[in-house]
């Protein structure tokens, strides 16, 4: 009862079969199917079939009753019937579980590198999983795990003998089994073996067509050739090549090993990356001129193709469908339970981040207050704190240790808290799913929404199945390992995009065979994804694959090579794109169905791989703007910068200004900064920072005055023990503990210079503008400022002096100002250009002003004109060798010329505006206001005046 219908390639073959069907069963003014059951490769083929069957009905004026379409995965239930229900696949992982807990520990750790502890419940959900994986393809060839064993055990050409491990697996096998059948359940797989040596004849329940399938599991036909109906397979093929093909229409592996695939050089292109091969796609649709759209499929032999290939597209006002839909992983629902049990798990900051900037969480948490201003609260929280673990709540010093919205998410999860069974925390995580997503208005005539309704649906068919599990099955745990064998459930199934008309269809390399399209893209033809090749498994190597009839890798390249020559025969015209890099620039090796050829057409093949080809896609990034347009981006989108009117300046942003004004402008005034959470260790500002305020405590302390190293060392490291605690509680990343005890040896080296200082006369007047040696309690701020006349109009100086001394046996003041950078600076290095000896920061010599204008607390002057004035560095660098004190020894003409200097910097901010000057600004790595300034940013030729970086 088995027939094979070879069908030519001068055309594709479902409008074929479509015909062969009609020809057969179209009578009495009906094509009526309904005793054809049609199996294809998969679910688009099914739905094609269908319209084609549909056209050939109306083509021939009949009604058309469909038949049942199946893919190959669900045939053999056409033929028998099993006498009890299929286990879920939650159901099924879970069984596997519990039947590997009985295994001996040792033996499991042989087989598997290690076996999971007792209570971890996800441990032996994965390896259950990973057991299922091999029940299915082991099963499929219609074996069990003993049969392994046993062809392992007596086959002597193997590298060793694995039948250990594949016995340890038939003894889970066998309880696994017992355990469903106690449950009243049945394991597909093992139905199907049952079925196949059972005594009972398959059942007759239709006419099987099996359509353009290439390849089936053993066990399958098996099945079929027990079938006592009608079986049709029709090849897609002539039948000069009958005997390339078995009795099933599937290739034979060694009718093709050696064949020559008519793949020709003018269909290859070879190109570089990814981007490359996706305009390489677009160039090709462009060549085809007057071809619609619907006359053209793209064929991916790998998903990460896809973004490019329809980012191009598109920027060519070409819409794509990619039939593959959308994968669960990548949905909003699915990724929110997955950093939920991210967070529930670890507590860590990164989790925590990562879940409350959720597009769907964060404005619930968010409340009333903008979410946007909520999360850089958070990011400024983690800057000042940096903390790696969420496990403190204490307060330190007045300041919360809780980063903003931990309160509101953690009262969101309270009924995630605890532990419960596994079927109990069903109703909770869809709970929290309504909590979240309840209150929202989802229409199910808006793409967006509808496509969250049926990922929310899927979810909760996964929820209704964990709340179902049988009471032996369902262990009590903590929530996140709930949520993640919720995730399991739905793992890896796809999300349909949405109908396009007048799009092109992106299809995987197997739907691309049943497809009719008439031109016919390719991309993505390397090795491995073109043939499909499995070269490393644990389990199931390539040669232990062909000896148990499973699919193997001689099998996958004849599939392959089949449908390569079944395309370029069937369709007007292909077109073979492969590329040379990955998109991290890993290099790709060409696709062996391109070098099928002999002699000078192959080593012309092999150098058109090697070749440089040129790009169509220049920069590797598409430009959407058509001909003759001009962009509305303008770079910078600022040119001028206004200035509000100058009242006062600090005089640490001298510096700022005379490196890049319209820089200090966008950070000053503008204030764009960056503020983010991805900072793992202190930086120059925050290290500066830390030091500071230690020193600033230490000022206020008794200790400022002793000569005593030991005495001043230990009240250092007290104070920084103490601002570590408020600032960075007990929890921050082992970075930034380094750095802590980096400071603190750096402040021991201080340490003995202040004790030093101390025993030599010199007295600490002032610490950060407030007298030294006392706490400052309700003592004014200092630093109201000085005036600083320029042509006649006076504006204020401002800033802090970090520290002032004064030695009194010889009436002389030091003003300095602390500096922790690694190398050591000396003040001239700082503050004046190499030769030409220039001033390119001015903050030690104004100092000089802002001094002049201390007072004692009876009002008259701390310092007076006639004092000498040292100004200097104390240096805490890396290098412990270097002296701390760094003087700087300016004459009066070089501090006259840096107050000229500073009043010319004044004069041109008078002016009220800053320019931008792309001779002056400039930007390095990971710079943020490197898109404002024009650096690496494309634009079209002629679409602006400024010549960027690209």
């Amino acid at each position: 009862m088995l027939q094979r219908i070879f069908s030519g390639w001068d055309r594709p073959i479902l409008p074929m079969v479509a015909g062969y069907l009609a020809d057969r069963h179209g009578v009495g003014g009906a094509l009526d199917l309904r005793s054809v059951a049609c199996a294809v490769a998969g679910a688009r083929a099914g739905r094609r079939l269908k319209e084609c069957l549909l056209d050939e009905a109306t083509a021939r004026g009949l009604r058309l009753v469909p038949p049942r379409i199946v893919t190959i995965g669900a045939l053999p239930e056409l033929v028998y019937e099993s006498e009890l229900p299929h286990a879920t696949g939650m159901v099924m992982r879970r069984t596997w579980a519990s039947a590997l807990r009985e295994m001996p520990r040792e033996a499991l750790a042989r087989t598997f590198g290690r076996a999971p502890e007792d209570e971890d419940t996800r441990g032996w959900d994965l390896m259950g999983a990973t057991v299922a994986r091999l029940h299915r393809e082991v099963a499929g060839g219609g074996h069990r795990f003993d049969d392994v064993a046993d062809v392992c055990a007596s086959s002597g050409d193997m590298l060793f003998d694995d039948s250990e491990r594949w016995a340890l697996l038939g003894s889970a096998q066998a309880v696994y089994e017992q355990r469903l059948t106690r449950l009243r359940l049945a394991d597909r797989d093992l139905a199907r073996i049952t079925a196949l040596h059972g005594d009972a004849a398959p059942r007759a329940t239709a006419e099987i067509w099996l359509v353009g399938v290439a390849e089936l599991p053993a066990v399958v036909t098996s099945l079929l050739t027990r079938y006592p109906g009608a079986v049709y397979a029709v090849i897609h093929a002539p039948e000069t090549e009958a005997s390339a093909f078995d009795a099933f229409g599937c290739v034979v592996p060694g009718a093709w090993a050696d064949r020559e695939v008519p793949i020709e050089s003018e269909h290859i292109v070879v190109t570089e990356r990814p981007s490359d091969q996706a305009g390489e796609v677009l160039h090709a649709i462009v060549e085809l001129g007057e071809a619609g759209i619907e006359e053209v499929a793209i064929g991916v032999t790998d998903d990460a193709l896809v973004p490019y290939i329809a980012e191009w597209l598109e920027s060519a006002e070409i819409r794509t469908h990619y039939a593959g839909g959308e994968s669960i992983e990548r949905t909003a629902p699915y990724r929110l339970l997955a950093a939920l049990a991210d967070y529930l798990e670890r507590e860590d900051w990164e989790a925590f981040a990562a879940l409350v900037r959720h597009p769907d969480l964060t404005g619930l948490l968010a409340g009333s207050v903008d979410a946007s201003a909520k999360l850089a609260r958070l990011d400024r929280h983690f800057q000042d704190h940096l903390p790696a673990d969420l496990s403190t709540r204490s307060r330190h010093g007045g300041r919360p240790s809780e980063p903003p919205m931990r309160d509101s998410l953690d009262h969101l999860l309270q009924r995630l808290t605890g532990t419960r069974r596994l079927d109990e925390w069903a109703q909770e995580i869809v709970g929290l799913l309504i909590d979240v997503y309840g209150g929202r208005r989802l229409n199910r005539h808006e793409p967006g929404d509808r496509r969250r309704l049926e990922v929310l649906g899927r979810l909760r068919s996964a929820a209704i199945s964990l709340h179902q599990l049988p009471p032996e099955l369902s262990e009590r745990c903590r929530a996140p390992v709930a949520v993640r064998l919720l995730l399991d459930e739905v793992r890896g199934a796809p999300i349909p995009h949405e109908p396009e008309t007048a799009a092109v269809e992106v299809l995987g390399w197997l739907e691309l065979a049943l497809d009719d399209a008439p031109y016919t893209i390719v991309a993505g033809v390397n090795e491995p994804m073109l043939p499909e090749s499995l070269n490393a498994d644990p389990f199931l190597p390539d040669r232990l694959r062909s000896k148990l009839g499973l699919l193997d890798n001689a099998r996958r390249y004849a599939r392959d090579a089949f449908h390569a020559t079944a395309l370029v025969r069937s369709r007007r015209r292909v077109r073979f794109i492969g590329g040379r890099m990955t998109a991290e620039g890993d290099p790709l090796r060409p696709s062996r169905l391109m070098l099928t050829k002999r002699g000078d057409e192959l080593a012309l093949q092999v150098m058109r791989f090697v070749r440089q080809h040129p790009s169509v896609s220049g920069t590797g990034t598409p430009l959407a703007a058509a001909a003759g347009t001009v962009s509305a981006f303008k770079l910078p989108p600022a040119p001028v910068v206004a200035l509000p009117e100058l009242r006062e300046i600090s005089v640490t942003d001298f510096k700022r200004i005379l490196s890049d004004p319209y820089r200090y402008a966008l950070e000053r005034h503008l204030r764009l900064r960056s503020v983010h959470d991805g900072a793992r260790e202190l930086d120059g500002g925050a290290f500066g920072a830390l030091a500071h305020e230690v020193l600033g405590r230490f000022g206020q302390s008794p200790e400022i005055r002793s000569p005593d190293w030991p005495v001043v060392k230990a009240k250092l490291s007290e104070l920084l023990d103490e601002e570590v605690s408020r600032t960075f509680g007990t929890a921050s990343f082992p970075a930034v503990r380094l750095q802590i005890e980096q400071l603190r040896v750096r402040l021991y080296r201080f340490a003995k210079w202040q004790a030093e200082r101390i025993d030599e006369g010199w007295e600490v007047a002032l610490v950060e503008g407030y007298p030294a040696g006392a706490p400052r309690g309700d003592a004014p701020e200092p630093g109201a400022g000085v005036l600083f006349e320029v042509d006649g109009e006076p504006v204020t100086l401002k800033g802090r002096i970090d520290r002032i001394d004064h030695h009194p046996a010889t009436s002389r003041w030091a003003i300095l100002d602390y500096k922790t950078g690694d190398e050591p600076k000396a003040p001239e290095r700082t503050h004046r250009r190499g030769r030409s000896g220039d001033w390119q920061d001015l903050q030690l010599p104004l100092y000089r002003h802002l001094a002049a204008g201390l007072m004692r607390p009876d009002g008259s002057r701390l310092i007076h004109p006639e004092d000498e004035i040292e100004l200097g560095y104390i240096l805490l660098c890396r290098d412990l060798a270097v002296p701390c004190g760094a003087m700087a020894e300016w004459s009066d003409a070089d501090l006259a010329a840096a107050d000229e200097v500073a009043r010319a910097v004044i004069r041109y901010l008078r002016q009220g505006a800053v320019p931008f000057d792309p001779s002056i600004s400039s930007a390095w790595p990971d710079d943020p206001l490197r898109p404002l300034l024009g650096a690496r940013v494309l634009v079209a030729p002629g679409d602006a005046e400024l010549e960027v970086e690209a």
